[in-house]
């Protein structure tokens, strides 16, 4: 909840005692003249709460970690409050009524956590969301932020650890699954990585983005028609996912639709022109098309925006190849080396 919200009512209840709480009506009178109008929507959720009982529940408990989750479960199953907005609540009642800082400072880790990953700073993420679960270890936000932090710095390992942890707090939470699925995918476990997506989707059929993990791992698994499928469901959930675009492209480069395959990197490129990978997919595309110069294009686009990306020196290589101009496919083929493509592909000087 907002931050001038919880001053107000810890003036409140400093003023008027716990027992404001006790009572809705009462406290709806009070929280109108202590906010002069504001707060209209916190308000709401706040007097939803008191009114099944969550202060009183909280005041009394011995076990104050336990009771927490039981009164977000209950506002969200029972009286179909969105999660997030029940946990605030639930934290700002606990925090208000018994002090609870742990909570607030576990949350403040965790948002610190989630802007560091969204700067691509996974070192510092992960450390936040370890502080975040130090202070609560029963943060099921906390656990799958690290996870997908450990993801993104490729400890797969870790990742699954931590997401079936998330799991375990949170059976619900689709995202964890996901996450999980994620992982399992890139150690090429590709049935379990199919299952996780299929339980995120079970929990969220509009999760985009587990359509396309699990269209993934069908693609690699080569079963290219249900990648396509998945990926199509991602792209009409999110019209803007150049990812699931060139997944699906990769799909169909697989079945040998060739026009489709370009039509479908196109659109990702259009949407995301920033992707080295997508020019190169389509330039092999191009290649499968013997349209050489074309596909040599999209190789040295792609090369511009990643210059240590050795599959598209080698693919440029090829291309310069069937063109016949050997100095060029030579010099790609020397660099493509230099960066680690694999060197038995690579003709010998």
């Amino acid at each position: 909840m907002n931050q001038g919200f919880i001053d107000i009512l810890k003036k409140l209840v400093d003023e008027q005692g716990n027992t404001v709480l006790t009572d809705a009506k009462k406290c709806k009178a009070f929280l109108a003249d202590y906010t002069r109008g504001e707060y209209k929507k916190e308000s709401r959720i706040l007097l939803q709460a008191l009114d099944a009982g969550v202060q009183r529940e909280i005041e009394i408990t011995k076990e104050l970690g336990n009771c927490k989750k039981q009164q977000v479960r209950l506002l969200h199953e029972e009286y179909g409050m969105d999660e997030k907005a029940a946990a605030d609540t639930v934290n700002t009642l606990a925090l208000v009524l018994r002090e609870d800082t742990a909570e607030q400072e576990a949350q403040a880790a965790i948002e610190r956590g989630m802007l560091y990953q969204e700067n691509n700073d996974y070192d510092r993420a992960i450390k936040e969301f370890t502080e975040a679960i130090r202070l609560d270890p029963n943060s099921a936000v906390a656990y799958a932020g690290r996870g997908d932090a450990c993801y993104w710095k490729e400890k797969y390992d870790q990742a699954i650890s931590d997401s079936t942890e998330a799991i375990r707090l949170a059976p619900k939470d689709a995202v964890a699954y996901r996450i999980r699925g994620s992982a399992y995918r890139m150690k090429g476990q590709y049935d379990q990585a199919i299952s996780d997506n299929t339980e995120a989707i079970r929990l969220n059929p509009k999760y985009a983005r587990a359509y396309y993990d699990r269209g993934d791992a069908y693609y690699w698994k080569d079963q290219p028609d249900e990648a396509i499928s998945d990926n199509t469901e991602a792209i009409r959930l999110d019209p803007s996912y150049a990812m699931a675009y060139a997944g699906r492209g990769d799909a169909y480069y697989r079945k040998e639709k060739y026009d489709q395959a370009i039509s479908d990197y196109t659109e990702a490129i259009r949407l995301a022109p920033k992707i080295a990978m997508a020019y190169t997919s389509r330039g092999n595309a191009y290649w499968m098309k013997d349209q050489y110069d074309r596909a040599i294009s999209d190789y040295t686009e792609s090369i511009r925006l990643n210059p240590e990306y050795a599959d598209a020196y080698y693919y440029r290589g090829k291309a310069y190849e069937q063109l016949g101009q050997k100095d060029q496919a030579d010099k790609d083929f020397k660099k493509a080396k230099a960066l680690g493509y694999y060197s038995f592909l690579i003709p010998d000087d």
